[in-house]
């Protein structure tokens, strides 16, 4: 619920909203975004002749039709795995301009993104449910050691949703706050959205070795090694065999 609600406000201000296409708080901030007439930009761990999760293929193509996009750094024909997921996260990171995290555990993919974002100083935040939410539990417990730590600005509610945003657009949020002082892209800003993915997508531990992370470039056509977006016939074919 928070997801989808901030991703449809943040839309709403002209934020566009970065997400990975994954069951959860991905979908429900694409959709966030799609409800709010918005611009929404898919992150995929795989080439673009396919969709994963294939009962997402619907949500791709209204992405699409959206005037969104679903991007991918990898070839044609390059299957799902688990590590993929981990190093997409990067480039969801690399795309956006801050990052808000939906929930996270102490270890795990969406722990990393909050680390590849203070490494690549992006502004973040965490959603910090009410206390008597039934979401604090085990799979926030991230959350709470990210706002603890002072690397995140805690985020509850829409107003403090608005608040962060305006802070964004100004450019008012310092290093020490997990940002920059340079101003916001006055034109669709992007923010990442990023929460737990399904067991299967779950790729590291905090223990693991990272890949380098470095932004992604965005390009209007295919190559092979790269940030590459979809075409309307790549993306909605079945996966080979």
């Amino acid at each position: 619920q928070a997801s989808h609600a901030f991703a449809q406000y943040a839309a709403g201000r002209g934020f566009s909203i970065v997400s990975g296409l994954a069951h959860g708080c991905d979908a429900a901030a694409h959709l966030g975004s799609l409800n709010a007439n918005g611009h929404t930009v898919a992150c995929l761990a795989h080439g673009l002749d396919t969709i994963f999760p294939t009962d997402h293929k619907a949500l791709a193509r209204q992405i699409i039709e959206a005037g969104g996009s679903l991007v991918s750094e990898y070839p044609i024909g390059t299957a799902p795995r688990a590590n993929r997921f981990l190093e997409r996260n990067r480039i969801q990171v690399g795309l956006s301009y801050a990052v808000l995290v939906i929930e996270t555990d102490v270890a795990g993919g969406t722990m990393y993104t909050a680390r590849c974002a203070l490494a690549e100083k992006r502004t973040l935040s965490a959603y910090a449910p009410p206390v008597d939410d039934n979401a604090r539990t085990a799979p926030a417990r991230g959350n709470d050691q990210l706002i603890r730590s002072q690397h995140a600005i805690p985020i509850t509610t829409l107003v403090d949703l608005d608040a962060w945003l305006k802070r964004l657009e100004f450019g008012a949020i310092d290093e020490q706050g997990g940002g920059s002082t340079q101003r916001a892209v006055p034109y669709e800003p992007q923010l990442l959205l990023d929460g737990p993915t399904p067991a299967y997508e779950e790729p590291c531990n905090s223990d693991e070795s990272q890949p380098s992370v470095t932004p992604a470039k965005r390009s209007r056509r295919k190559r092979k090694s790269g940030p590459v977006a979809a075409t309307q016939e790549d993306m909605f074919s079945s996966p080979p065999g």
